[in-house]
């Protein structure tokens, strides 16, 4: 698990700064925070859909590559129809609601084509999930890996080269579309080199890959709508909360100035009140999708463990049980000290973290950055556990789960921003961010307490109460320590508690000589 989790984790690696380049450099490509919120609040749905058709399909490939007597070749063929059906659907399903998801959905008409274009992303991603269901399936995480990095070159350049040459956030979507198509075609060939020649198999039917595909579907859906539901319900609500502060044209010159101190930059002086308001919503979902991009960072880098857990505890699942638990509870508690030790350090200094990467309007998110970090852990263990079910045929369980909590976030964000928020004065994106975490702790318990029944208990207690006081330990010391501010601040303060935390779990015998001895075997031996 060590050896596949770097292959795999250097390619996220790679994918985590391609990602933070475009994150860091589109606010400034686009020129200000309110065609970033429109490409952050697209980019939320469009990638959503693109996750649910990649990542079920690639474990439910997977999971039937590993099966006994089923031969890649005959698996590759089978998933290339169903997945050209659930492309067809998903992507086209985007195409043909891109008007009603824009003008009822989110209150801004103007994002329809940047849906439209998305739709081509998101039917490409559903081919290419096959080929990587297939390396995954049969441990091939080097390939997996080297295909992952070029897509992110690809996307990357794709993307700010368009943006750079003046196209805006259509360049963007149109970027995204290009480089899927292209590593697409380039997975394709790969694939079929590799199987040309080999032995078909016996046949897979069609319904057993369903059998498999349609609750993992769900509940990847499910998932990374708890990554998105909380900045694209904040977009649908902040229309009403400007709105009702700034009620009619005799507040627009008003409503100018708070436009501009969000960072919207270059406005036509010959904006109506109503373009303006769009605007606002634009700018604040642009504040938010920042912070939670930063936020996002711990995810984003534990997340390719459970692309390797999956094949791991699908195959010693039902023949060794005990010892998918051990690699259950390894994974697990790796993803909550990788994600803590990730997390302390920003959440010292949200504000000059954030004025640092982003500009002075930013630091508006500051609190809610706080809160999305806590979100984000919890959510990484809570997705770790929800693929640990689907492994060992627990996916329905998963889904139902997943479906629960996110029912319990849309409850609590609209309790929050629909009902609780009654103006711009109170802190609208630190309360949308602690829905969020609140949903994903009893996401967490929920899914811990289902694999706890079926394996064992999935974390052990002392481990999270060691961390969480190894935090806490850490965000308090630099409350006390007196730091400088500005860019200095933003350095000495993160590194001031990551010292402190790794500390604290060094004192506290959280880690020690064992977990060094673990990683020195894994670098040790080449994969």
């Amino acid at each position: 698990m060590g050896r596949g989790f770097l292959v795999v984790a250097a390619a996220k690696a790679y994918f985590i700064v391609s990602s933070a380049i475009l994150n860091l450099g589109l606010p400034r490509l686009l020129g200000d925070s309110a065609r970033f919120g429109d490409f952050r609040v697209v980019n939320s749905v469009v990638s959503l859909l693109n996750m649910v058709v990649i990542v079920g399909a690639i474990q439910a490939v997977a999971r039937v590559v590993g099966e006994v007597g089923q031969a890649p070749r005959a698996v590759s063929r089978t998933g290339r129809r169903v997945q050209l059906v659930v492309g067809l659907v998903f992507g086209g399903g985007l195409w043909l609601l891109a008007d009603l998801i824009a003008t009822q959905g989110l209150n801004d008409p103007h994002l329809a084509p940047y849906f439209r274009i998305g739709a081509l992303t998101t039917f490409a991603y559903a081919l290419y999930a096959v080929d990587v269901g297939l390396w995954n399936g049969q441990k091939q995480f080097a390939r997996q890996a080297r295909i992952d990095i070029l897509f992110s070159t690809l996307k990357l350049g794709a993307i700010t080269g368009l943006v750079a040459l003046g196209f805006g956030v259509g360049g963007a979507f149109v970027g995204f579309a290009l480089a899927a198509w292209a590593i697409t075609l380039i997975g394709a060939w790969v694939s079929h080199r590799q199987l040309a020649g080999t032995a078909t198999g016996p046949r897979v039917s069609t319904g057993h890959l369903l059998v498999l595909l349609l609750p993992m579907l769900a509940s990847t859906a499910m998932l990374n709508l708890l990554l998105s539901l909380d900045g694209l319900w904040l977009k649908r609500s902040l229309h009403r909360l400007v709105a009702e502060q700034y009620p009619g044209t005799e507040s627009t010159a008003a409503l100018r100035a708070y436009v501009t101190s969000l960072g919207r930059t270059a406005m036509d002086g010959a904006l109506s009140h109503a373009e303006l308001l769009t605007e606002a919503t634009s700018a604040l979902s642009g504040l938010f999708g920042a912070a939670k991009n930063l936020a996002l960072l711990p995810y984003q880098a534990t997340y390719a463990l459970t692309l390797v857990v999956f094949p791991m505890v699908a195959n010693a699942g039902h023949a060794d049980p005990a010892a998918a638990l051990q690699t259950v509870r390894r994974a697990m508690r790796f993803t909550l000290l990788l994600g803590a030790t990730i997390s302390v350090p920003l959440a010292a200094a949200p504000a000059p973290v954030l004025t640092l990467l982003f500009g002075a309007p930013y630091t508006l998110a500051a609190d809610a950055l706080q809160w999305l970090l806590l979100a984000a852990v919890l959510l990484s263990l809570f997705i770790l556990a929800v693929t640990v079910l689907s492994s060992i045929g627990g996916e329905r369980r998963g889904a139902a789960i997943t479906l629960g909590t996110v029912a319990l976030q849309g409850v609590l964000l609209a309790l929050v921003l629909d009902s609780g928020v009654r103006s711009l004065d109170e802190p609208v994106l630190a309360r949308a961010a602690m829905a969020s975490a609140a949903a994903s702790a009893l996401g967490l318990a929920l899914a811990g307490w289902s694999l706890h029944r079926r394996l064992g208990a999935p974390l052990a207690l002392p481990s999270l109460v060691r961390t969480a006081v190894s935090a806490a330990l850490a965000l308090g010391v630099t409350r006390v320590v007196p730091l400088p501010s500005g860019i200095l601040g933003a350095i000495l303060a993160p590194a001031l508690a990551g010292g402190v935390f790794v500390l604290g779990l060094w004192l506290l015998r959280e880690v020690g000589a064992a977990d060094l001895a673990i990683v020195q075997r894994v670098l040790r031996r080449r994969p």
